[in-house]
């Protein structure tokens, strides 16, 4: 069977919908595919921040180390999204988070000062990323706000919500998260112990709001999950 192209790849990312295709030719011709085999970092702290990533298929985590060592994942990514966006701030600061695949990935790259002079003549474009730059905003402060105002077992659960939005599959009895995080993974993103963590997973398994399967967890469907269910359908429409 034969692999897709790059060019096939760019198509189906939803920030270039109303690009025509001489424009997207453009486009391939400025953007650099690589393959990210799983656990390679893509750029650490300290490079330059010269460039945008898009991933088409993968899962990317965003991770940042405190002065005394405790790491924090600030992120974690699926096909679709846009990362190291910062850039297009142009201050030129050096990165001071890394990126890591967490599966075998796909990602385009795109020069700033290339992607910047699209942003110039496409207006439709440089709306998008405005808009994304914004919603990521937003999430950021979500979980800001998980952080300060829920206890451990809100805080989990309220993370296992947005992974449901963010890598869920619809499933008979709910919303499959498609992805795999450890106990120390989901402590690092809520700020929270390992042990503390496996409690409160502990909880909400027997109050039935979710369980395991196929080692992933299971939201099952109940008032405070079916939005769940409806977002990651329209993220996956999304891509």
């Amino acid at each position: 069977m034969t692999q897709p192209t790059k060019l096939w790849y760019l198509r189906q990312f939803n920030l270039f919908s109303e690009m025509t295709p001489p424009e997207m030719t453009e486009i391939d011709r400025i953007t650099v595919m690589k393959q990210v085999p799983k656990y390679e970092n893509i750029y650490l702290p300290g490079d330059a921040a010269n460039t945008i990533y898009l991933l088409k298929k993968g899962k990317v985590r965003i991770v940042c180390y405190s002065e005394d060592g405790q790491e924090a994942v600030l992120d974690l990514l699926g096909p679709g999204d846009i990362f190291g966006e910062l850039a297009l701030l142009g201050d030129d600061e050096p990165r001071n988070e890394f990126a890591q695949a967490i599966e075998d990935s796909y990602i385009c790259m795109i020069d700033r000062s290339l992607f910047e002079r699209l942003l110039i003549t496409k207006p439709h474009l440089n709306l998008k990323i405005t808009k994304f730059m914004g919603l990521r905003l937003k999430t950021i402060e979500n979980k800001i706000q998980n952080l300060l105002f829920n206890d451990a077992e809100g805080r989990v659960f309220s993370l296992l919500q947005q992974m449901a939005h963010d890598f869920g599959e619809p499933h008979p009895e709910g919303v499959l998260i498609n992805i795999r995080l450890t106990n120390r993974e989901i402590g690092n993103l809520v700020k929270a112990s390992r042990q503390t963590v496996s409690e409160c997973i502990g909880k909400l398994r027997k109050s039935g709001k979710i369980r395991a399967l196929n080692n992933r967890w299971l939201l099952l469907s109940q008032p405070g999950n079916d939005a769940a269910a409806k977002h990651s359908q329209q993220h996956k429409g999304s891509v």
